[in-house]
């Protein structure tokens, strides 16, 4: 779903729904990041409109109301399900080396 053009409560509902396959075990957070496709089993939201400066993690605040929608639909589904889980990832290009790539893209999904 492009989330500029998708209504609030499709987001909450995305966030909400069970995984599109079944599930067979618990899986260690490790297991999740690392398995790209255990994570296609789950829903997600894809959130690409959101840039960065060269080299920073830092989200202007032209940025805040491009993330706004996605943050009230996971405030409404962690209210409702307190120890749900979601796992927020940040990108880069491909200039720099791997290791601060890595860095870089765990800040960006951190901020």
């Amino acid at each position: 779903m492009d989330t500029r053009y998708a209504p609030p409560v499709m987001l909450y509902e995305t966030l909400a729904a069970p995984p599109v396959d079944i599930i067979e075990r618990p899986y260690s957070l490790d297991e999740i990041r690392y398995s790209h496709p255990l994570r296609e089993r789950m829903r997600r939201i894809d959130l690409d409109t959101i840039t960065f400066e060269f080299g920073s993690f830092e989200i202007g605040q032209e940025q805040y109301g491009k993330l706004e929608r996605v943050a009230r639909a996971l405030g409404r589904a962690i209210e409702k399900n307190p120890g749900e889980v979601f796992l927020i990832e940040g990108h880069t290009d491909a200039v720099g080396g791997p290791e601060d790539n890595l860095t870089l893209s765990d800040r960006r999904a951190e901020a």
